[in-house]
């Protein structure tokens, strides 16, 4: 009954390893998009499953003209305006500028981080 037991507790321990090898999670949190998988399908490691988006904060990419070169820095403030929200400004800060210059437009990639708690913005 002793070694039964032993094994009973090692079969469910094995049982447990496999069961968690079944779920998927993110190193953050946000918005699950839709399934690129159906159930039962057999999947390998690095096979897409979905999108899986942060949405709080609110990452803006945007393309500044070149002559503001000298008045955008990281950490500016800057208000952002969609058309999804008519009149609305939502406030983001810059955390990164590409240090290239767009060859054909002339004009700069930014990025801000623009705070999302209501989830208003995709």
């Amino acid at each position: 009954a002793r070694t039964e037991a032993t094994s009973n507790i090692s079969a469910a321990a094995v049982a447990k390893v496999r069961l968690e090898k079944t779920i998927v999670r993110a190193p953050f949190d946000g918005v699950a998009g839709f399934r690129s998988v159906s159930l039962g399908d057999y999947v390998r490691a690095g096979d897409s499953l979905m999108n899986f988006e942060q949405t709080d904060p609110l990452k803006a990419t945007f393309q500044v003209p070149e002559i503001y070169l000298t008045a955008v820095k990281e950490g500016t403030e800057v208000d952002i305006r969609v058309d999804a929200y008519p009149g609305t400004v939502f406030k983001g800060t810059i955390f990164a500028i590409n240090p290239a210059i767009d060859r054909q437009t002339r004009s700069i990639a930014i990025r801000a981080r623009v705070p999302n708690a209501d989830g208003k913005l995709r």
